[in-house]
């Protein structure tokens, strides 16, 4: 099998994808994955893949990394990166119910709070003391009116206050309160969390409560394979380019309040 593209490239679709989805066999798979050279490198594994028309369409993990790759039957090509269809939209993976089901329960079992009452789910990843998760914050304000929004706070171990703003976001008395503290915290720059913070320096202690949500969350941070913050996946659980995303957000939404600090 030739591969065409070793690096991230994007292909131009004039068809849509057909609304019926053949996934392949764990046979199919391994003979894909045997006849490429590029497929059988021990750091590249396919978790699984569809049956297009021309194509095949494959989910897979790149050193450690989710991406998508597509093979032309016809010549045996191998692409990878994003690909576009028609109106200019990315062809994003749609998961096999059976995965879905366990992808469903992992993350949504290490949801923070939720927020919003739009018609499709977003989860985002967030570390409150990241300058990347607040400048996401920030620019994203009035974008997510469409959305149904799940943070995991996942604080990351090299932000010291990190601990303490997650302690006071989560002691928020529901689902509401958490997420205005939140925006106090990452957009507004609040310092209520402050008075968390040990005087005597020592290692901070999560209350029980807070410590078992957390712990949740890293579960569901291992199950997507969550390197950094912020990360943000769609309903199908498809990791998105948050500039990107954003981007797509303001130019449906124009007169959108958001914040370009």
């Amino acid at each position: 099998m030739h591969i065409k593209a070793i690096g991230i490239i994007s292909l131009l679709l004039s068809t849509v994808l057909s609304a019926e989805i053949h996934y392949l066999s764990k046979e199919k798979i391994a003979e894909l994955s045997k006849k490429s050279k590029f497929l059988s490198k021990p750091y590249m594994k396919i978790i699984e893949g569809i049956d297009e028309n021309n194509t095949y369409f494959l989910d897979l993990i790149y050193r450690g990394k989710p991406v998508n790759c597509f093979i032309d039957k016809k010549t045996g090509v191998l692409y990878k990166g994003e690909r576009y269809d028609a109106e200019g939209k990315i062809s994003t993976f749609i998961k096999s119910p059976q995965r879905m089901a366990k992808f469903k329960k992992a993350v949504t079992d290490g949801v923070s709070f939720s927020y919003g009452n739009g018609k499709k789910d977003l989860y985002i990843f967030t570390d409150p003391e990241c300058p990347y998760c607040r400048r996401f914050e920030q620019q994203a304000k009035g974008l997510l009116d469409d959305y149904k929004v799940h943070v995991i706070l996942y604080p990351l171990r090299f932000h010291k206050h990190a601990p303490a703003m997650s302690e006071w976001i989560l002691q928020g008395a529901n689902d509401k309160e958490k997420h205005i503290r939140m925006e106090k915290l990452m957009v507004e720059d609040n310092q209520e969390y402050k008075a968390f913070e040990s005087k005597d320096k020592k290692p901070f202690k999560y209350s029980d409560t807070v410590q078992k949500i957390l712990n949740r969350g890293v579960q569901a941070v291992r199950f997507l394979n969550v390197r950094g913050t912020p990360a943000v996946f769609d309903e199908h659980f498809n990791k998105l380019n948050w500039g990107k995303f954003l981007q797509e957000e303001r130019q449906k939404k124009p007169n959108a309040s958001s914040s370009q600090k």
